[in-house]
């Protein structure tokens, strides 16, 4: 199969699979979008398929940047959360303040299958669920290193 054909058919279950979970999207320049409201932040979705390199993303840019004051303290709160993750993690763009999760799969030779979409969608949206308000309060000064440290450990 050549690969602008797995591209399409990719692409093709996915929406699928968005339409059969009742899921409203859009498509923004070849991503899928779409967005709802976590518990304590809206949560945005793009999925995109980068035909060349054979690779399914999915992006979830968190809502807000983070101010100059912070971004130490954010790098390694990013570093931290990282290392926890066992799939997908939290790109952090220090010069700009930008955070944003992302989790690849490899699809060469192959057709992606409904429930690995699922699996995406799950793990992204409760990654980003369970860390999002975490960064946030870091970015505004309303938690510390040690309270995220705690947190991570379950304490």
């Amino acid at each position: 199969m050549d690969l602008k054909k797995q591209a399409k058919q990719n692409f093709k279950t996915l929406c699928e699979y968005l339409e059969s979970r009742n899921y409203k999207y859009r498509i923004e320049d070849d991503n899928i979008v779409f967005s709802f409201l976590g518990q304590d932040l809206n949560i945005e979705l793009r999925f995109s398929i980068d035909e060349k390199r054979t690779l399914i993303n999915l992006y979830s840019p968190l809502p807000f940047k983070i101010p100059a004051k912070s971004r130490k303290d954010m790098a390694i709160a990013v570093c931290a959360i990282n290392w926890m993750l066992g799939d997908g993690s939290f790109d952090y763009d220090y010069i700009n303040g930008s955070l944003c999760f992302r989790l690849t799969s490899v699809y060469r030779d192959s057709i992606i299958s409904k429930n690995a979409f699922e699996y995406m969608l799950r793990l992204g949206t409760s990654t980003v669920e369970r860390y999002n308000d975490k960064f946030f309060y870091i970015s505004q000064g309303k938690m510390s290193l040690n309270d995220l440290a705690k947190y991570m450990m379950g304490e």
